[in-house]
């Protein structure tokens, strides 16, 4: 889905309305291209978080309320940012015409302390993405893609140019279209409807323009109606915060109109453009924000898991080899049982097979350098060597197969770390395990131990939720009493949850559910329905000598099954 010009109208009149007359309090550089700006509260503007992200993948502008973790460093654009705009005063949020383009216009104090306009400018272009800081001359001063002429020789956006507005697209204002001038480019268009709105006018991504013509059936006038109420909404702002859910219940697009081509049941109105963004992106940002600051961890990850694929792939077969060693074993004896009928020098011998119920002849090739009887041992040797190998290489397997299973258990929580203290201990955690030789410019540092997600259920019993296999260890060896329960998704890698109820009264069964609720949304199975549950007392758990962090064995337990709900868990999680 693509931040329109539509999205950006409604966006800058959400920031209009609760930022204009607020002052900067703090900037800070989430990621690389990443803006979030701190406003204080001021005249009945209720403030709060701008965050801007100019990256590829997700470019946007909005208010939010998400927790976003800063690194300690920031980035050179946003100490420049800081030195400019720190205490400055945002006057206004205008949109450049009807395209994908917002300035913020602050009122600032130069070094001499005298007053002066400078504008942060936001441009929304997929991976054209940029965020500009001019003077009051509209001059550059710096830029979070700086991009010369190597890069691009339509546009150069360098420090101490002058900003210059995109070059305008080859299509159409909507807001300058009549009917008539619609109707007749929409007969004269060869193509889908959809593909004619989005083709022809300029600023609507390709859900509004397949909204605008759904159900029209290819009336020029019955689009020319919709069109028309696509202008209604924009010009007199009657928006509404539309986001859209996939047939797993994931948001898959989101817009500022109603959205009727998808039905009802697929989407859901929010609060705000700040609430929608939030929940739209809140679970793609935290795995590109994660990825971004943790490439080292995620490649050791995935190397680990194909190393110990690639060996468990080489021993079945060298264990597949070993199924002949009883064949071995026969010919030792049958050239044994007949090792008066067979001559130094001979190359073969045939042989009555007395192993088999009809007896027929077999057939053995023998070295005819060797003895008879040395013939037979030479047999023996390889039977034993196999037997051998077959003890060794099971052994080896099952120590490949539980290291494989922990590694993906790792790859799990990592998929869901929510910031760098939880990667950080994923790093402490892998360094512990043994894979410090393969961590380089690593080195485990002294840090205290991250608590883990809390929930609360409706009878009022907490839930402690592991964010790692070292929090899952504490939670079941340490912070757990023997008279808890302990939930974890069954046959797949996921959190340990702790539902603290030792000495009260025996939880109903809504606790249990959400409990495992829980346990469902914080594992592998979070997209899956009717999830498999196991419950348990911890008196129940054994953790076994040499296991691997986070590793269990149970023989008594409950199940129970549930289809992780997103919104069922954060309503209990504990704010």
């Amino acid at each position: 889905m693509a931040f329109d010009a539509g999205m950006m109208t409604a966006v800058a009149n959400e920031i209009s309305e609760r930022l204009v007359g607020c002052k900067i309090e703090k900037i800070y550089g989430p990621s690389r291209d990443e803006v979030l700006i701190h406003f204080r509260p001021f005249g009945g503007r209720e403030g709060g978080r701008l965050l801007i992200c100019a990256g590829a993948n997700s470019p946007r502008i909005q208010l939010t309320r998400a927790e976003i973790s800063n690194p300690a460093q920031p980035p050179v654009f946003i100490q420049l940012l800081r030195k400019h705009l720190t205490g400055a005063k945002l006057i206004e949020a205008r949109q450049q015409g009807f395209e994908r383009a917002v300035e913020l216009v602050f009122e600032a104090h130069d070094e001499m302390e005298f007053r002066t306009t400078e504008f942060l400018i936001v441009e929304i272009m997929g991976k054209y993405s940029n965020v500009m800081l001019c003077d009051s001359g509209r001059k550059i001063l710096s830029a979070i893609k700086v991009v010369d002429i190597t890069t691009s020789q339509k546009r150069q956006v360098l420090p101490g140019m002058i900003y210059e507005e995109p070059p305008k697209q080859d299509k159409f204002d909507p807001f300058e279209e009549n009917e008539s001038g619609f109707v007749r480019k929409y007969n004269e268009y060869q193509g889908a409807p959809d593909k004619f709105v989005l083709q022809i006018y300029a600023g609507i991504s390709p859900l509004v323009a397949r909204e605008i013509t759904h159900d029209c059936e290819g009336d020029a006038y019955a689009a020319w109606g919709s069109f028309e109420n696509f202008r209604r909404i924009v010009a007199s702002k009657e928006y509404v915060p539309t986001l859209v859910r996939d047939d797993t219940g994931n948001p898959c697009e989101y817009s500022f109109m109603p959205i009727r081509q998808y039905g009802s049941d697929r989407t859901e109105r929010a609060d705000d453009f700040a609430d929608l963004l939030d929940k739209y992106f809140a679970e793609r940002s935290r795995t590109e924000r994660t990825l971004q600051r943790a490439r080292d961890l995620h490649k050791l990850i995935e190397n680990a898991s194909a190393r110990l694929c690639r060996k468990l792939d080489a021993l079945r077969g060298d264990l597949a080899d070993c199924a002949g060693k009883e064949d071995l074993k026969r010919k030792g004896d049958l050239i044994t049982s007949n090792i008066h009928v067979i001559k130094r020098g001979d190359s073969v011998v045939t042989v009555t097979d007395y192993y088999d119920e009809a007896m027929p002849q077999v057939t053995i090739s023998l070295d005819a350098r060797l003895s008879p009887s040395a013939n037979a041992q030479k047999y023996y040797k390889k039977y034993n060597k196999l037997k051998t190998a077959e003890v060794e290489l099971s052994r080896q397997i099952a120590t490949a197969e539980t290291e494989l299973d922990y590694i993906r258990s790792v790859a799990d929580e990592f998929s869901r770390a929510e910031g760098e203290a939880e990667i950080a201990e994923i790093k402490r955690e892998m360094y512990a395990a043994g894979y410090g030789r393969q961590m380089r410019n690593y080195t485990p540092q002294k840090v205290k131990d991250g608590a883990p997600r809390e929930f609360v259920t409706d009878g009022g019993y907490r839930l402690l939720c592991g964010r790692n296999n070292l929090q899952n260890d504490r939670l079941v060896h340490r912070t757990a009493s023997k008279g808890d329960y302990w939930f974890h998704v069954k046959d797949a890698h996921g959190s340990h949850v702790v539902m603290l109820c030792d000495g009260m009264p025996e939880p109903g069964v809504e606790d249990f559910t959400q409990a495992a609720m829980v346990a469902a949304y914080y594992s592998e199975q979070r997209s899956g329905k009717n999830v498999e549950v196991d419950y348990t007392l911890v008196r129940n758990l054994k953790k076994p000598p040499q296991a691997k962090p986070g590793f269990v064995i149970y023989h008594t337990n409950y199940s129970a099954v549930v289809t992780p709900d997103r919104e069922a868990v954060e309503r209990i999680a504990k704010k």
